[in-house]
């Protein structure tokens, strides 16, 4: 069995492009991703927006996951990237943005034995949710997750680790959200 090399992100979106890669032009490609790296990670005072160094980082592991011969990337999009969320659209635009990330990515390095795949949780109890009031999580298990209660940290890992695992999967999107992505109301 070979290693698996994994590398997770949590992202939101920016423009580092792998278009029109390939095995030819893959070293000037890498050299170009990692001179946008290397600038973006020898500024860290100039207010760089989270996402935008994880993209870097998503980018940066490519080169590694080549020599190796191959790897998965996994990203974590949500389910206000599908369904949208109120007062959280900058959130829910960059995490709709993810899974055609996470296609097109899959794409571009799929010659070379690298998958890419994402999840999409819904409501999760994390400190994320710790703002929502009884009242609202009463309201999100009630009418808003069909099977009626909050998902688990571990759930989303086991969706992830199912990723990381399975060699035949690339450009998925997997929502992990008891239902949320099928529901009309």
């Amino acid at each position: 069995m070979k290693k698996l090399m994994t590398f997770v992100a949590l992202l939101g979106m920016t423009s580092i492009g792998w278009a029109g890669t390939t095995r030819e032009n893959v070293k000037d490609r890498l050299d170009n991703a990692g001179a946008v790296l290397h600038e973006i990670m020898a500024a860290p005072d100039r207010g760089i927006p989270e996402e935008v160094l994880e993209h870097a980082r998503c980018i940066a592991v490519v080169p590694h996951m080549i020599k190796g011969g191959g790897g998965a990337i996994l990203l974590i999009s949500s389910a206000a990237g599908t369904r949208g969320c109120a007062g959280a659209i900058a959130y829910g635009v960059a995490k709709g943005a993810i899974p055609q990330f996470t296609r097109a990515l899959a794409r571009e390095l799929a010659d070379f034995d690298i998958r890419v795949n994402c999840v999409s949780p819904g409501i999760i109890r994390t400190r994320f949710q710790d703002y929502l009031t009884s009242e609202q999580v009463q309201n999100n298990t009630r009418n808003r997750i069909p099977l009626h209660r909050e998902g688990k940290p571990e759930e989303v890992a086991a969706a992830l680790a199912a990723l990381a695992e399975n060699d035949f999967i690339t450009g998925a999107e997997v929502p992990v959200d008891g239902g949320m992505a099928m529901r009309m109301v």
